[in-house]
């Protein structure tokens, strides 16, 4: 129980904000583009690596990206966070 809570408070530390994952919205983008078949045609499309996608999918780990980098995707994905995608 003890371990829990030390895991809970790790997390949303300023140190480690939480973050949010967003591998909802770009494999519902991929599945809308008949073009892209895969993770690394839709990175290549967005002009970012393989490993910048993944990342901006996961909700986990240090981000591999800038905020500039993540708008730019997320506008490029057609997803609008004020109202969704």
């Amino acid at each position: 129980m003890a371990i829990d809570k030390l895991r809970n408070s790790a997390k949303e530390s300023p140190a480690n904000p939480v973050r949010r994952g967003y591998r909802k919205e770009v494999e519902a983008w991929i599945n809308r583009s008949p073009e892209i078949l895969s993770q690394r045609q839709a990175a290549r499309h967005l002009g970012v690596s393989i490993d910048v996608l993944k990342s901006i999918m996961s909700d986990k780990g240090r981000p591999r990206y800038s905020q500039e980098t993540l708008e730019l995707v997320l506008k490029a994905i057609g997803y609008d966070a004020n109202g969704g995608d």
